[in-house]
């Protein structure tokens, strides 16, 4: 009996150590998470203007954030930092979006939520750096321009 204890307690133990905050790989859909939440705010632009200010500055400038509609969910949808996934999971800045429908009172607006396991200088700027992408989406990041 005392065996299976331990057993069943070392399995457990393995179990979290597995799951912990810096275990292998993991989803963009890991990040969004309260306590990983770094800020808020609105856009006054619908899902394809958004897409498009990303392709014109993949255009532009070489590169751009990679935006994906969630599966199955027309009103949901992501934007990762890094199209290739090089960035380790720690190092990911993801922006969850979700599409509000106009009413009399407000224009169409895509409510902005970024994710980021770390938060410093460098995923400030980079978090910076995304939404101008969106907003001025000719204008190229300064170390892109060099």
């Amino acid at each position: 009996m005392f065996k299976q204890v331990i057993g069943v307690l070392v399995v457990g133990v393995l179990t979290a150590c597995a799951t912990g905050e810096g275990a292998g790989e993991r989803d963009v859909e890991d990040l969004i998470r309260p306590q990983y939440l770094r800020t808020d705010t609105l856009l006054m632009a619908t899902f394809p203007e958004i897409q498009m200010a990303l392709f014109t500055h993949e255009r532009v400038c070489g590169d751009a954030p990679h935006f994906q509609v969630k599966e199955g969910e027309a009103s949901y949808a992501t934007i990762v930092e890094d199209r290739e996934n090089e960035r380790a999971w720690r190092d990911k800045v993801i922006f969850d979006l979700a599409w509000l429908e106009p009413s009399m009172r407000q224009e169409t607006r895509t409510k902005v939520e970024v994710y980021s396991f770390k938060y410093n200088r460098d995923i400030k700027q980079r978090i910076k750096n995304m939404f101008a992408a969106i907003e001025n989406p000719e204008v190229c990041p300064e170390e892109k321009t060099s």
